[in-house]
């Protein structure tokens, strides 16, 4: 599995248990939340290794740029601050949502944070 498949796979199996957190959130509800994500994410600020995107209708791509074939496809559920994503071959455990600083985060249940940062306008890989 390529880096970006096994960040994208971690990031969806770890996506978000996150405590409250001593930076502002942004988002507070779960409708400020689905709003907040829709659009494309990268785990650094450039976003030239790959991207997550999120849809405003429940759905989700990801992808690396150097490799084409290292693509997920899937929905997710916001409820109760929490992420849950699904692609067609498994489902991804559920996350807690965060948004600091113009950042998104996702807890895991055993703690560990994946951050994402808002991508420059740019194609979602095909």
């Amino acid at each position: 599995m390529s880096y970006r498949g096994a960040f994208m796979t971690r990031l969806m199996l770890g996506l978000l248990l996150a405590a409250l957190s001593t930076a502002p959130a942004f988002a507070t509800t779960d409708d400020e939340f689905r709003q907040a994500i829709v659009g494309i994410w990268g785990d650094e600020e450039t976003c030239s290794q790959g991207q997550l995107t999120f849809t405003a209708d429940g759905k989700f791509v990801s992808g690396s740029f150097s490799d084409p074939s290292d693509k997920q496809e899937g929905t997710y559920t916001i409820a109760n601050g929490k992420l849950n994503g699904a692609a067609p071959d498994h489902a991804m455990p559920e996350v807690t949502l965060s948004l600091e600083n113009g950042a998104l985060s996702f807890i895991s249940p055993d703690g560990n944070r994946e951050r994402l940062y808002p991508c420059p306008m740019k194609p979602a890989p095909q």
